[in-house]
């Protein structure tokens, strides 16, 4: 908004109508003696609307009367009005006045806290520490300390490198970046056997250390030692205990289903949606903001609480979406490629890195349901198999 229209704000304005013969020279007129009139509109031949400051509407009745014009005030606009009226509502007016203040102390408040980049360290209890050192739903944001915070979590979880606490209005995230340190086996050395991931049946063992304990063409279950860590020694000496490594190929098989429907029936967004404020205290419930009905027959609610600490109080935001139900329509061909597609996301998700998929296999399995299909997937492949265990 301009600095102008700022102005007139302020000091209020008016939306008028003229009308008379003397259109044109009530304007020439008014914009000769300083009177700033816009939005001018021509109605018809003998009238038009404007607007127009408060401070110079009332040398407008001196030029509308030289040009014997009427001049009617439309609308108003402005503070001076809006406080006219709020004058005449002082209940609204410190309700309005509450509502404000009460919406600026919560927004000042931190009412979610997010930990992020964990892996190894649990996320609560990361939480755990930081509400030790003050930091909970509710803690005013200035409180908080952050640098203190971070070097107390950074000692608490010495297998983190690095903390650090950011925030954004009412959300606090702690972010982590941990120490990535290789498996023990691999810096320290230790005994290990090659075992079998999952069943399958042998087609290629290449030993770098250890003792084979399969061939190809052997069929192998899960857990299965392939490679053997312990090597036969004389006697008098025992046996030997190395680190097993080596490369176990084998064929596996994998079995998944799908199912699809040929009329499929779902929901979406229609994009309308409505925030309720709520705020919650003594067995009351006060809606702040927002419709005291459910305004949406179907609808998707996403609900956020927070409790204002040291106060029998909680603020619960609403967003509520509505929901529309849609029919789509695969057909028996789309349908059954959907379920091909779920059953062999199935298998994808379960094969080994830098598998070699040699045969496929799809049957349709029969249901009683004439809507839905549903589809029996095999594949097997050639993958490697094993994996390292101590013992």
């Amino acid at each position: 908004m301009r600095v102008s229209q700022w102005w007139s704000y302020l000091t209020g304005y008016l939306s008028i109508e003229v009308e008379g013969e003397r259109l044109e020279p009530f304007v020439n007129m008014a914009m000769a003696r300083g009177i700033m009139l816009w939005d001018l509109r021509r109605e018809s031949a003998t009238r038009l609307s404007a607007r127009v400051r408060i401070s110079g509407f009332f040398g407008l009745r001196h030029i509308a009367r030289r040009n014997r014009c009427r001049l009617r005030i439309r609308r108003r606009y402005g503070f001076p009005f809006f406080a006219a009226r709020m004058r005449k509502r002082k209940i609204l007016m410190l309700g309005a006045l509450f509502f404000i203040v009460l919406m600026y102390y919560l927004s000042s408040l931190v009412w979610f806290i997010e930990v992020t980049g964990n892996q190894q360290i649990a996320a609560d209890d990361i939480l755990r520490v930081a509400g030790r050192e003050g930091l909970t739903p509710g803690t005013p944001g200035w409180r908080i300390d952050r640098l203190r915070l971070e070097k107390v979590l950074a000692q608490e979880f010495p297998e983190a490198a690095f903390f650090s606490v950011e925030g954004q209005g009412t959300r606090i995230t702690i972010g982590v970046v941990e120490k990535r340190l290789p498996p023990p086996d691999e810096y320290r050395g230790g005994r290990f056997h090659v075992v079998a991931a999952r069943d399958g049946v042998i087609e290629d063992v290449i030993v770098k250390v250890g003792e084979p304990r399969v061939k190809p063409g052997d069929k192998v279950r899960k857990g299965q030692v392939l490679i053997s860590g312990i090597l036969p020694a004389p006697t008098s000496l025992g046996s030997w205990y190395v680190s097993a490594q080596g490369v176990v190929r084998a064929r596996v098989r994998y079995t998944a289903y799908g199912e699809s429907e040929i009329l499929e029936h779902r929901q979406r967004k229609t994009g309308l949606k409505t925030l309720r404020v709520h705020l919650m205290a003594g067995g009351r419930d006060v809606i702040l903001y927002g419709p005291r009905e459910d305004p949406y027959p179907l609808y998707e609610l996403q609900q956020r609480e927070a409790r204002i600490r040291g106060w029998p109080t909680t603020v619960l935001w609403e967003n509520i979406e509505e929901l529309e139900d849609y029919v789509v329509e695969h057909g028996e061909a789309g349908a059954l490629d959907l379920a091909m597609e779920q059953a062999r996301a199935e298998i994808g998700g379960a094969v080994m890195p830098n598998s070699e998929t040699l045969v496929e296999d799809v049957d349709r399995v029969p249901l009683n349901d004439p809507n839905r299909v549903r589809v029996r997937v095999q594949v097997e492949v050639r993958e490697e198999i094993g994996v390292r265990r101590g013992f």
